[in-house]
C-alpha cells in the first residue's frame, strides 16, 4: 500500500447538492386553518369523551363486585383440581347409572323412563357415597316415626 494520506468523507459531506440547503421547513410553513365543522365535531367529541367517562365509574363498579365471584370461583377450582380427586369419577359413575336406568325404561312409556333413570341415579349415589346414603336412610327413617306417631295421636272425628 502507498502511503498516500487517503480522503475520506461521510456521508453528509458529499457534495449532493450545489449549495448547503438550510433548515427549509420554517420557510414554507402555513398556519392551518380550520376545516368547515371542525369546531362543532371538536365540542361533539369533548361532549362524548365525558359521557362515556360515566360508564367508567360504573364499570369500576362492577369490577369491584366482581372482585369476590372471580374469588370464589378460582377457590372452588382448586378445590376441584386439587383436593378433590374422586369427585370426577364418582360424577361420570352416577352419570351412567341414570343413563343406563334410562336406556332401560326408553321403551316402557314417560312414568317408567323416568322411574328408572331415578333408580339408576340413585342406586350408584349410594354406592358412591355410602356413609350419606345411611345419615338420609337413618334421617328419613326418624321422619317417618314421628309422622306416623303424628298420624295415631290424631284426634277422633266427635272430638272436634
Amino acid at each position: 500500500m502507498t502511503s498516500e494520506k487517503r480522503n475520506i468523507l461521510t456521508v453528509e459531506e458529499l457534495p449532493i447538492y450545489a449549495s448547503k440547503v438550510t433548515d427549509s421547513r420554517n420557510s414554507y410553513s402555513t398556519e392551518r386553518k380550520p376545516v368547515f365543522g371542525e369546531e362543532y365535531f371538536r365540542q361533539l367529541r369533548i361532549a362524548t369523551n365525558n359521557f362515556f367517562g360515566i360508564p367508567e365509574l360504573n364499570l369500576s363498579k362492577v369490577t369491584k363486585t366482581l372482585d369476590p365471584v372471580k374469588d370464589v370461583a378460582s377457590a372452588t377450582e382448586d378445590f376441584i383440581r386439587k383436593e378433590n380427586t374422586e369427585l370426577f369419577p364418582k360424577l361420570s359413575a352416577i352419570s351412567l347409572g341414570g343413563m343406563g336406568g334410562y336406556v332401560y325404561g326408553r321403551r316402557k312409556g314417560i312414568i317408567k323412563k323416568y322411574f328408572y333413570t331415578s333408580i339408576g341415579l340413585l342406586v350408584l349415589t349410594a354406592f358412591c357415597y355410602p356413609n350419606e346414603t345411611i345419615r338420609v336412610v337413618r334421617t328419613g327413617f326418624e321422619h317417618s316415626k314421628m309422622t306416623w306417631e303424628e298420624f295415631k295421636k290424631s284426634p277422633d272425628p266427635d272430638e272436634k
